[in-house]
């Protein structure tokens, strides 16, 4: 027991002084979203402090209140905040302004509350209070934590399909609308909220003896590795792209003021000669913005007349025709060859994405559809 509670310390510490590292690498970061970089930075501090004020909170809870493992550690009040404008600079382009504040006020009430009971001991005139109902009061903080948590996981991911929704405006590929980590750190708060809550669940039914502290911690340095493994591998990973500086969808009412009739039918003309003649589809980084250029339409336009004439947005009116050449490749080949080069010579740039969007246009995998055509053609009488 004593060489796991030493390996722990020693692996947790090494990911918080990781941590700290990462943090520095992204401030000093020139690539990407500069802002967004700075949030992810924080963010990974908040991991590293977590990490190491975990060793030392319950100790000097246990001398003053004698509640050792009662409390919880009371940094995670920034977990789902720092996530969170990470996030909402990623799709908004939004900075930190001083109404971000608001967010911290869980933390500030709690060691406003705490700190000068530790500092202060007796002398402070709550300090006989919050002994007598320190188990109260931790009892408030576990639930003032997971709602706080749980408030966070919604906004963040109402936020990713936010930004889904405006990327499949923008590309036809979904490995261009990914956002970096924010995959990762929406499981991380969604796993940290399911330990609080057994964790609270436990302590409300009296289970003595099982604590999800280190489960918590132990997922915080996973996630510093995890990043430091693959920021190592591939650098750009730690540099947040974002939406471009400015870039704005103009809603659409107010591009339908704009244009008349005679222009949305000129813009519709434009993309059916462009999609049709030039085949721009097959470049599996085929973009909006890519169509502006070729075109000389302004990419607002287009995404309104795409969504208006077409009935869809940029992402899905890009891949029916992919799907629409996978078919009439596999139909002129009468069934044999490979599916996945048939779908790289068609524009798409995985196997993954290819299945998913191939079913969701014909109802069936790629390989089901060739079986049927296979049958198709074995009944059709020769001569």
């Amino acid at each position: 027991m004593v060489v796991y509670h030493r390996v722990f310390e020693i692996v947790t510490a090494a990911a918080a002084i990781l941590g700290l590292f990462l943090a520095l690498v992204l401030l000093g970061s020139g690539r990407g979203n500069r802002r967004a970089n700075r949030c992810l930075a924080f963010l990974l501090a908040v991991f590293s402090i977590i990490i190491f004020h975990s060793s030392y909170f319950p100790l000097y809870l246990m001398k003053v209140f004698n509640i050792r493992r009662d409390m919880n550690e009371p940094f995670l009040f920034l977990v789902g905040p720092c996530i969170y404008i990470y996030m909402r600079e990623m799709v908004y382009r939004k900075g930190v302004s001083l109404r971000d504040i608001l967010h911290l006020l869980p933390l500030i009430i709690f060691f406003a509350l705490w700190l000068p009971a530790l500092m202060l001991e007796r002398h402070y005139i709550l300090f006989e209070w919050l002994k007598l109902n320190s188990l109260v009061v931790s009892f408030v903080v576990w639930c003032a934590t997971l709602v706080q948590l749980g408030f966070y996981v919604h906004a963040v991911v109402v936020m990713t399909g936010i930004h889904d929704k405006r990327n499949e405006n923008s590309y036809s590929t979904t490995g261009k609308m990914s956002l970096s980590w924010v995959g990762n750190f929406l499981m991380l708060m969604v796993s940290v909220f399911v330990l609080l809550l057994l964790g609270l669940l436990l302590r409300i039914i009296n289970v003595p003896g099982v604590h999800f502290t280190r489960a918590v911690i132990i997922l915080f340095a996973a996630i510093i590795y995890i990043m430091g493994y693959r920021g190592l591998l591939q650098p750009d990973l730690l540099s947040a792209e974002g939406p471009s500086p400015g870039e704005k969808p103009s809603p659409s009412t107010d591009i339908k003021s704009r244009l008349d009739t005679g222009e949305i039918d000129l813009i519709e003309k434009q993309i059916r000669t462009l999609m049709e003649d030039d085949k721009p589809w097959l470049d599996a980084d085929f973009s909006l913005d890519m169509m502006s250029a070729a075109t000389g339409v302004h990419r607002n336009h287009l995404s309104f007349v795409i969504n208006s004439r077409f009935g869809c947005n940029f992402f899905n009116f890009v891949n029916g025709y992919r799907v629409d050449e996978v078919k009439r490749l596999m139909a002129a080949a009468g069934g044999p060859g490979n599916i996945l080069t048939i779908a790289f010579d068609s524009g798409f740039n995985s196997k993954a994405s290819f299945n998913s969007i191939f079913k969701k246009f014909t109802g069936v995998t790629p390989s089901l559809y060739r079986k049927s055509l296979r049958d198709r053609i074995s009944v059709i009488p020769e001569g």
